[in-house]
C-alpha cells in the first residue's frame, strides 16, 4: 500500500507538532491546608453576601409589596361606589320589564295550546300511514328477497353438478401423491437417524476437548501460583544469603582482630612472665573462638547460597513448564474450536435433517388433509344439489303469494297518506302561530333575564369589593409587618458579610501543569482530535489534512501519551482528561470548539461537553466506550492489580500488533510502521503507568448515568463489524444522549477512522457544516 503525502509528514519527524503548557485540574500538594482554610473562608463570605442580597431583594420586595396593597386599596373603594350607584339603577330596571313579560307569556301559553292539538291528531295519522308503508315494503323486500333465493338456488343446482366432478377428479391424484409422500418421508426418517449419531459423535468430542481445555487452563493457573510462591522463595532466600555474607564478614573481621590480639600476646614485653602467659592464653582461646565462629559462619553461607541455587533451579522449571504448559494450552483451544465447529456443523445437519422430515411429514398429513376435504365436497356437492332442487319449488310457490298481497297493501298505504297529508297542513299552520308567539315571548324573557343577570351582578360585585377590602386591610397590616422585619434581617446579613468579607485569608492555590503535544492545520471552525488510551495523535493521520480543508483541525496527545508530559499528581480518571482538555484550549485561546473522540476519547469529549456546554458546538464519537469482555484477555488483564508486575511482556510490538489486526476488517491497512508507532506510547515505564491508570479510571457505567446531561447534538459512528465494542453497545448512548444520532459504517472495524477516512470526512462534513456558526 503506498503512503499518501499525510501520512509521510507524520513519519518522517521524530514529533511533529508543537508544545503548549497547561494547567491541570491536579493541584499540587504545597500549602494544601491552608488552600482548604482559604477556600471554606471565601466560599463562607461569598454564602453571606448572597444571603445579604437575597434579605435586600426581599426588604424591596416587602416595600413594594406595602405600595402595591395601598394602591389597590384605594382603587378597590373607587370601585365599590360606583358598583352601589348601578345597583340602584338595575333595580329600577329590572321592575319596569314586569307588565309586557307577562302580557306575552299569556299569548304564548294559548297557541301552545292549541297546537298540541293538532299535533297529536296528526300524529296519529302519521303512525297510521308508516305503518302501511313499513307493511308494503316488508312485503316489497320479502318479494325481492324470494326471486333472489330462487335465482340463487338455480345457480347452486348448477354449481353442485360442476363441484362433484371436480371433486370426484381430485379424490384419484391426490390418492397417487399421498403413496408418493410416504415414501419420500420415509426416506427422511432414514437421512435424520445418521446425521443424529453423526451429531452425537461431535458433541462426544466437544466435551473431551473441553475438559482437556479445561485442565490445561487449572493447570496454568497452578503453575502461575507455583512461580509466585518460587520467586517469593528465591527473594526470601536472597535476603538470607546477604545477611549470611554480611554475618561471615563480620565473622572474618574479629578473626584477623583476635590473630592481632594473639600475635601481639606472644611477643610480650617479657617483664612479667605469668601475666604474659595470661594474656596469651586469653588471645589463644578468643583467636580459637573466633576461627570457630568464622567457620560456622562461612558454613551457613554455603548453606545459604546453595538454597538460593535451589531456588532458582526450581523456578528456572516452573517457567520452562509454564512455557510448555502454554503451547499444550494453544493446541487445546484449536482443538477446542475445532471441536465446536465440528459440533455446530453436526447439530446444523441434524437440524437440516429434522426440517426435512418435518416437511416430508407435513407434506404427508397436507396430502391427507386435502384427500379428505376433496372427499367431504364430493358428499357435500351431491347435499347442496339435493338442497337446492327443494329450494327452488318452495320459492316459486312463495314467489306467487307474496304478489298479490303486495297489491294490497299499496293501495291502503296510498289511502292513509292521503289523510295525514291533510292532516299536517292544519298542524303546521298551528305550530307557525305557536312559533311566532314564542318568539316575541323569547325576546321579551332575553331582555328580562338578562336584566335579572345585570341585577345578580351588580349585587354579587358589591359583596366581592366588600370582602375584598376587608381582605386588603389585612393584606397591608400583614405586609408593614413583613417590611419591618426584612429591613431588620436585611442590615443583620449586611453586617455579617462585611465581617466574613474582612477576615478572607488571601492564598494562592498552585495547580501543576504538564506540556501537551498538538498538531495543528488549516483555519475556520476549531474541530479538536482525541485519541484513547494507549494512543496518540498518530491515530488520526488518515483524516487529519482531509478535515483541515474545511476546519481548523487540532490532534492532541493526551496527558500521560504520546509526547505529551507525564505529570506526577495527575488522576488520569475522566474527568480529569475532560478538564485537561479545557486547560488545553484556554492555553491555545479557543473559546469553543467541536470535538472527535475515537472509543475512550469519545468518553472523554462526551464528559468534556457535559462539563462546558457553552464551550462545545457538536461531538462525534466514533466507537465510543471502554474496556469490555469481548476485547483480549491481555488488555482486560491492565485493570487488575497484578499489571504493574507483567506490563513489560504484555506490550510487546508483536502484541500490539495482534491486537492491531484484530481491530480492523481489512487487515492491510496495518504496516510496520504503524505497529512501531501505536507501540511507542508504551515503550516506557511512566507511559505504561499512564495508560494503566487511564483505562482503570475510565468508569462508563458512572459516565453513562450522566449522559442525558450533554446538550450539545452528538453524532455516534459504529463500524459493523467492530469486535473490540460489538455494534449493540450503540442503543446505550442512542437511548441515553438526548440528541443523538447513530450511523453504521460497513465493512469497518474498531479503528473505524483508520479503515474508512474519506466516508468519516465525509460524515463529519455533514455533521458540521464548514461556517456553522455556535450562536445559530
Amino acid at each position: 500500500m503506498s503512503l499518501s503525502l499525510e501520512v509521510k509528514k507524520f513519519i518522517n519527524s521524530e514529533h511533529i507538532g508543537d508544545f503548549v503548557t497547561v494547567t491541570l485540574p491536579s493541584e499540587l500538594p504545597i500549602r494544601s491546608d491552608e488552600i482548604r482554610a482559604a477556600r471554606r473562608d471565601k466560599q463562607a463570605a461569598e454564602r453571606a453576601a448572597a444571603e445579604a442580597k437575597e434579605k435586600e431583594a426581599a426588604e424591596k420586595q416587602a416595600e413594594t409589596n406595602v405600595k402595591d396593597i395601598e394602591r389597590e386599596l384605594a382603587a378597590a373603594k373607587e370601585e365599590l361606589a360606583r358598583a352601589k350607584r348601578n345597583l340602584v339603577d338595575t333595580t329600577k330596571k329590572r321592575e319596569a320589564m314586569d307588565p309586557e313579560f307577562k302580557e306575552k307569556q299569556a299569548a304564548m301559553d294559548s297557541a301552545r295550546k292549541d297546537h298540541s292539538g293538532k299535533k297529536s291528531e296528526t300524529d296519529k295519522l302519521e303512525e297510521a300511514f308508516n305503518a302501511a308503508e313499513k307493511e308494503r315494503a316488508e312485503l316489497e323486500k320479502n318479494t325481492g328477497e324470494t326471486n333472489t333465493r330462487l335465482t340463487d338456488a338455480r345457480s347452486a343446482l348448477e354449481k353442485a353438478g360442476t363441484d362433484g366432478k371436480a371433486a370426484a377428479m381430485d379424490e384419484t391424484q391426490l390418492t397417487s401423491k399421498l403413496k408418493e409422500a410416504n415414501e419420500a418421508a420415509t426416506e427422511a426418517e432414514t437421512a435424520l437417524k445418521t446425521a443424529q449419531e453423526e451429531a452425537e459423535s461431535a458433541e462426544k468430542l466437544r466435551e473431551e476437548c473441553e475438559q482437556a481445555f479445561t485442565e490445561l487452563n487449572e493447570a496454568a493457573s497452578s503453575l502461575g501460583i507455583e512461580k509466585r510462591i518460587f520467586e517469593k522463595q528465591l527473594s526470601e532466600a536472597e535476603g538470607a544469603e546477604n545477611r549470611s555474607a554480611r554475618d561471615h564478614q563480620r565473622a572474618k573481621d574479629e578473626l584477623a582482630v583476635a590473630e592481632k590480639q594473639y600475635e601481639a600476646a606472644r611477643d610480650g614485653n617479657k617483664r612479667n612472665p605469668e601475666k604474659d602467659a595470661m594474656r596469651l592464653a586469653q588471645a589463644k582461646a578468643k583467636l580459637e573462638m573466633a576461627e570457630a565462629e568464622e567457620r560456622v559462619r562461612l558454613a551457613n553461607l554455603e548453606k545459604e547460597q546453595l538454597f538460593v541455587q535451589s531456588t532458582k533451579d526450581k523456578l528456572s522449571d516452573c517457567e520452562h513448564r509454564i512455557v510448555e504448559n502454554s503451547d499444550k494450552l494453544r493446541e487445546a483451544s484449536r482443538r477446542f474450536e475445532e471441536s465446536k465447529q465440528k459440533e455446530r456443523t453436526g447439530s446444523e445437519g441434524r437440524l437440516a435433517a429434522e426440517l426435512k422430515l418435518n416437511g416430508k411429514r407435513a407434506e404427508v398429513d397436507s396430502v391427507k388433509t386435502k384427500l379428505e376435504a376433496a372427499k367431504a365436497r364430493l358428499a357435500e356437492s351431491k347435499t347442496n344439489g339435493e338442497n337446492a332442487a327443494k329450494i327452488i319449488a318452495d320459492s316459486e310457490a312463495e314467489l306467487i303469494r307474496l304478489k298479490a298481497s303486495l297489491e294490497l297493501a299499496t293501495a291502503s298505504a296510498e289511502e292513509k297518506k292521503s289523510a295525514f297529508t291533510a292532516a299536517k297542513t292544519v298542524s303546521d299552520a298551528a305550530e307557525r302561530l305557536f312559533n311566532q308567539k314564542k318568539s316575541e315571548f323569547d325576546a321579551v324573557n332575553a331582555q328580562c333575564e338578562g336584566a335579572s343577570k345585570e341585577l345578580e351582578a351588580a349585587r354579587t360585585s358589591n359583596a366581592s369589593l366588600n370582602d375584598r377590602i376587608t381582605a386588603l386591610n389585612i393584606q397591608l397590616s400583614e405586609a408593614k409587618d413583613l417590611l419591618d422585619d426584612a429591613m431588620r434581617e436585611s442590615e443583620a446579613a449586611f453586617n455579617e458579610a462585611e465581617r466574613l468579607q474582612d477576615s478572607i485569608r488571601s492564598v494562592k492555590t498552585k495547580f501543576e501543569t504538564a506540556k501537551m503535544h498538538y498538531l495543528e492545520s488549516g483555519k475556520g471552525e476549531p474541530l479538536i482530535l482525541i485519541h484513547t488510551a494507549g494512543q496518540s495523535l498518530y491515530t488520526f493521520r488518515s483524516v487529519f489534512y482531509k478535515l483541515a480543508m474545511n476546519y481548523r483541525v487540532i490532534a492532541l496527545d493526551l496527558v500521560g501519551h504520546g509526547y505529551s508530559d507525564r505529570p506526577d499528581f495527575f488522576d488520569y480518571e475522566i474527568g480529569d482528561h475532560a478538564e485537561s482538555i479545557a486547560g488545553f484550549m484556554d492555553a491555545m485561546g479557543i473559546e469553543s470548539a467541536h470535538l472527535l473522540g475515537f472509543s475512550m476519547g469519545a468518553g472523554f469529549a462526551l464528559e468534556f461537553a457535559k462539563r462546558h456546554p457553552d464551550r462545545v458546538g457538536r461531538v462525534i464519537a466514533i466507537s465510543p466506550g471502554g474496556i469490555t469482555g469481548s476485547m483480549p484477555l491481555s488488555v482486560r488483564m491492565i485493570r487488575s492489580g497484578v499489571f504493574g508486575g507483567i506490563a513489560s511482556r504484555v506490550y510487546r510490538v508483536r502484541s500490539v500488533e495482534k491486537m492491531l489486526n484484530e481491530c480492523v476488517f481489512d487487515h492491510t491497512v496495518v504496516g510496520p510502521h504503524d505497529i512501531n508507532e501505536y507501540f511507542r506510547p508504551a515503550s516506557d515505564p511512566d507511559g505504561r503507568a499512564a495508560i494503566r491508570y487511564t483505562i482503570v479510571g475510565f468508569d462508563e457505567d458512572e459516565l453513562a448515568a450522566s449522559l442525558r446531561e450533554v446538550e450539545a447534538p452528538v453524532l455516534i459512528i459504529w463500524g459493523d463489524d467492530d469486535k473490540w465494542h460489538p455494534m449493540e453497545a450503540s442503543s446505550l448512548y442512542r437511548s441515553t444522549i438526548p440528541n443523538a444520532t447513530v450511523t453504521i459504517v460497513r465493512n469497518a472495524g474498531h479503528l473505524v477512522h483508520e479503515e474508512k477516512p474519506d466516508r468519516i470526512c465525509e460524515l463529519v462534513r455533514s455533521f458540521v457544516p464548514a461556517g456553522y456558526g455556535f450562536d445559530d
